[in-house]
């Protein structure tokens, strides 16, 4: 296909990628100075494949979800249009200009404590969108992100690289859930493997599941370490990452340590509550840490008062002491005195 003009609006530049049922490639608007790149997507069925239907389900969810995402953010590639043609589906989307988190590591290895909070805090951002609109994304991968490039604008007033999740592929309906997390209507994305929660391996997708997948994103960001190649704690079922990078802050750890939690329950339960977490100047420490100093503080008080108490004890003591001898001291002038006197009597007489 490459060369075609489809739609007599885009030719065709180079595949992308493909596998049984579909087709992407990079295409260009037909006008020799445009700079425009888009991303057009084949949906093939194949005749008499019993997933001819669900192939053409997927399509329609996806151009649905787009639809209802893009145009409201940078952060969200935008939907132009899709289309049938023959027996052929197309949708056509935003290409996003960049490189994505996977190749940042793999150009430049693991990334500063500050880089890491700040692509959290901007990939929070665009989850809580999603999650308004009732999807969990469930793509959320170092190979899905990509680092929007700047333009000379962009690159002139100082904007930061936002990252934009690009995988918006095999949607599907998610089935209810009794934990009042989801409804019957909600939308989730397609299995992504690697970096997905345990419940999403189950097909029980909640919010929660991307905040995991996020939070294993921000190991790797770290460490330059998938979460393969990190030992698993066999006692906690959680990853073992922090040896990995020890000079982190304990903020930052403990945010990523309660979002990559094997329950569901005990992760953040919302995009914004695992954001305001993340830029808190308070830092949770345990009841031990807690007590410990009053223990100490209390020690060193009776300490004090007993010393105190016994400094003045001897100050007491000296006290008497100094006035018995005071008085025995006076007893001693006086017969000494009276002696005097008697001797003074037998002189005169």
């Amino acid at each position: 296909m490459k060369g075609k003009l489809f739609k007599e609006k885009y030719r065709v530049l180079r595949i992308l990628g493909q596998n049984t049922f579909s087709e992407t490639f990079l295409a260009k608007d037909k006008s020799l100075f445009s700079h425009h790149r888009y991303v057009i997507k084949r949906f093939r069925p194949i005749l008499g494949n019993p997933q001819v239907r669900e192939t053409k389900r997927l399509f329609y969810q996806e151009a649905s979800v787009l639809k209802r995402l893009s145009g409201k953010t940078p952060q969200i590639p935008q939907l132009y249009e899709y289309c049938i043609e023959g027996e052929d589906f197309y949708l056509v989307r935003e290409w996003i200009r960049g490189i994505t988190l996977e190749q940042k590591i793999q150009q430049q290895g693991k990334l500063s404590e500050t880089e890491v909070q700040d692509i959290l805090s901007s990939i929070l951002s665009v989850l809580q969108y999603i999650h308004s609109y009732g999807i969990v994304y469930r793509a959320l991968k170092p190979s899905s992100i990509v680092l929007r490039q700047r333009t000379w604008f962009e690159q002139v007033t100082g904007k930061d690289l936002l990252p934009v999740p690009i995988y918006f592929d095999g949607v599907k309906e998610l089935a209810a859930e009794k934990t009042g997390v989801v409804s019957n209507h909600n939308l989730i994305l397609a299995n992504q493997h690697e970096y997905i929660s345990p419940e999403q391996e189950q097909g029980k997708s909640v919010y929660a599941s991307d905040l995991y997948s996020l939070g294993l994103t921000a190991i790797y960001l770290l460490t330059a370490k998938t979460p393969a190649e990190l030992e698993l704690d066999s006692y906690t079922n959680q990853i073992m990452w922090q040896k990995e990078a020890p000079e982190l802050k304990t903020n930052l750890v403990r945010v990523i340590e309660r979002a990559i939690c094997p329950h569901p329950h005990d992760r953040f339960t919302s995009a914004p509550e695992m954001l305001q977490a993340l830029h808190s100047e308070l830092v949770l420490i345990s009841e031990s840490l807690i007590y410990q100093p009053a223990e100490k503080s209390v020690i060193y008080s009776e300490i004090k008062v007993i010393s105190i108490l016994f400094l003045l004890g001897l100050g007491v003591i000296g006290i008497v002491f100094s006035l018995l001898n005071f008085d025995a001291t006076q007893l001693q002038l006086i017969k000494n005195d009276s002696n005097f006197e008697l001797e003074l009597e037998e002189i005169s007489q």
